[in-house]
């Protein structure tokens, strides 16, 4: 395997770089799609009290949980 003379960078100099850019590249990530969550703000607009009926299956009385499917009844 020839070697490069005088040309470049040394391996372990092109491996930090590749590792810092990576690392600025996860934080930049991070910072613009986990720093704020989606909670009473602007972009919400399902109320609180309808994701609580749907995650926890908790309903209003006399509100069928799901509609009836279309068709003819069942014998």
């Amino acid at each position: 395997m020839p070697q490069r003379k005088g040309r470049g960078m040394p391996l372990w100099l092109e491996i930090v770089l590749v590792l810092v850019l990576k690392a600025a590249l996860l934080a930049g990530a991070r910072t613009l799609w986990f720093s704020d969550p989606l909670t009473r703000t602007r972009q919400m607009t399902v109320p609180q009290a309808r994701i609580g009926q749907q995650l926890l299956g908790t309903r209003e009385a006399g509100a069928p949980v799901h509609p009836p499917p279309p068709g003819p009844a069942p014998r």
